[in-house]
């Protein structure tokens, strides 16, 4: 059963700040997290007191909660690498 996936206001900010062909890109990789939340490349991290996912893709890095008993995905932010 695929998760739904979320968005946090620092998400939704952080993928609208993007050129749409850039969001367009990073939105399909996060659709991926619905069938398979925990693609190869991604990781657990403890950052702030909370646990967190991290995924890279391309340049961008997308970080997310699992949530598996309510099969959700919270997509928490999305930073550009070069950026910082």
């Amino acid at each position: 059963m695929p998760y739904v996936v979320q968005y946090n206001t620092r998400a939704l900010a952080a993928l609208q700040a993007l050129p749409k062909r850039t969001r367009d890109f990073v939105m399909m990789a996060i659709e991926e997290l619905m069938v398979n939340p925990k693609p190869e490349g991604s990781e657990l991290v403890h950052e702030e007191g909370e646990w967190f996912h991290m995924w890279s893709v391309g340049r961008f890095v997308i970080v997310y909660e699992i949530h598996d008993r309510r099969l959700v995905v919270v997509v928490v932010d999305v930073v550009d690498e070069t950026n910082g």
